[in-house]
């Protein structure tokens, strides 16, 4: 059976919480659904500590679900961040890797939380990596953007128009364009 993980980001503003916790928010789980109807498995993680993230945490949850044995791994700002550093230590084998605004935290406001070098081959074990990135992101996203385009070249980049995070607007409940990149 084929396997799907999502990894939401985090919003240090703590009242975004207090409604609904990332997991549960924009269009993930719509992105889920989508890929439980056509027959997959598919988790989203609850990250601990979502408004205030400590790396080590993270990966303990993130072992929890088994990463070694999944098909796609998607993952939106910091939680796309995360999932690079990891990969810097932790190789995955993977059909594809998708990076949805990924945030890196150039400006470190979380301390070491997403810092990392970049080696050349820590994604070689992924047949496809693919980027979404909308040029109306924050210039601490686009950053990122260009570190990870720079230090992977196999990155398939796909650039939007008007899109934000990928947290309202064009995206918001739900996200074709995302779903027709895993189908």
């Amino acid at each position: 059976m084929k396997t799907a993980l999502i990894l939401h980001g985090f919003s240090p503003q703590k009242k975004l919480f207090s409604f609904k916790p990332t997991s549960r928010r924009w269009w993930l789980p719509w992105l889920q659904q989508q890929f439980l109807d056509a027959g997959w498995q598919c988790r989203i993680p609850l990250f601990p500590l979502p408004d205030c993230p400590a790396y080590e945490e993270w990966k303990q949850t993130l072992e929890q679900f088994a990463p070694r044995e999944l098909s796609f791994l998607i993952a939106h700002g910091a939680g796309a961040g995360f999932i690079v550093k990891y990969l810097q230590k932790n190789r995955l084998r993977l059909e594809k890797l998708l990076l949805i605004a990924p945030w890196l935290d150039p400006e470190q406001k979380f301390g070491n939380f997403l810092q990392t070098d970049l080696n050349a081959d820590a994604l070689n074990g992924i047949k496809e990596i693919h980027l979404m990135f909308s040029e109306d992101d924050s210039a601490d996203v686009r950053q990122t953007k260009d570190r990870l385009l720079t230090a992977y070249p196999q990155i398939i980049f796909h650039d939007y128009l008007n899109f934000g995070h990928f947290t309202s607007g064009k995206t918001g409940h739900s996200f074709q364009e995302l779903w027709n990149l895993c189908r």
